[in-house]
């Protein structure tokens, strides 16, 4: 059985716990997992996850370019991720973005 996981947010190692905290003091919601791609494959293997839709939030829009490097990245690391790019409304040229992700191998956008 293949069993995908659609909706997996990732950070850097080093900042994981950090910015899973920020991005729910922000959404305000209590993050359950320090979003560290580590902590993502170690439990998905006795959940036996096969596929994650992995992405992150670009709560501001600097952020924007450095995480979908980052994303991409772990996609080409890892076979088991499938990337998805992230844009911020106030980032300025959206459409160079669009088409960086999509050379990245990004395969979708989380909005």
């Amino acid at each position: 059985m293949n069993i995908t996981d659609i909706h997996c947010h990732i950070y850097p190692d080093p900042i994981a716990s950090k910015a899973a905290e920020n991005v729910g003091t922000f959404y305000g919601v209590k993050m359950k997992s320090p979003g560290s791609v580590s902590e993502l494959l170690r439990r998905s293997k006795p959940a036996q996850i096969s596929k994650h839709v992995v992405h992150s939030v670009a709560l501001r829009p600097k952020n924007v370019i450095s995480i979908n490097d980052f994303i991409a990245e772990q996609a080409a690391a890892h076979p088991e991720f499938v990337g998805f790019a992230t844009m911020h409304h106030d980032f300025v040229e959206k459409e160079a973005e669009i088409a960086r992700a999509i050379a990245l191998g990004l395969k979708g956008f989380k909005l």
